[in-house]
């Protein structure tokens, strides 16, 4: 038990601190922390999201997709993630079809947040 709360906590404080560099406009530092971050705890979808904002103020829109790609798989009703691809899509890799396919998922997660009443 303990080992796997500290390990959630440094998690926390290298994703907090690689979101602190992203702020300062220092992707390569943000990198290095998110990548710490990643070793520690790989399941969680937020170092990815990380990762791929990092990548992005990098301009390495491949593995800004990659990232994106593995905290969807991680949580795959993340808006966030589904914009961000679909934004990659279209403006780094020029594919309408992916642009298209992200942009109806991120509809039918619209659709599936939206409240039913009767």
């Amino acid at each position: 038990f303990i080992p796997q709360y500290i390990k959630r906590l440094y998690y926390q404080s290298y994703v907090e601190m690689g979101n602190a560099m992203l702020s300062r406009s220092l992707p390569e530092d943000a990198l290095l922390y998110f990548k710490k971050a990643r070793v520690l705890l790989s399941d969680d979808p937020s170092v990815f999201v990380g990762l791929g904002k990092a990548y992005m103020v990098k301009g390495s829109c491949a593995e800004a997709k990659d990232s994106y790609s593995e905290a969807r798989k991680r949580d795959e009703h993340n808006i966030f993630v589904l914009v961000q691809l679909a934004k990659i899509a279209k403006d780094c890799e020029r594919d309408d079809d992916g642009y298209k396919l992200y942009q109806q998922l991120l509809e039918e997660e619209q659709k599936r947040r939206e409240p039913l009443f009767n």
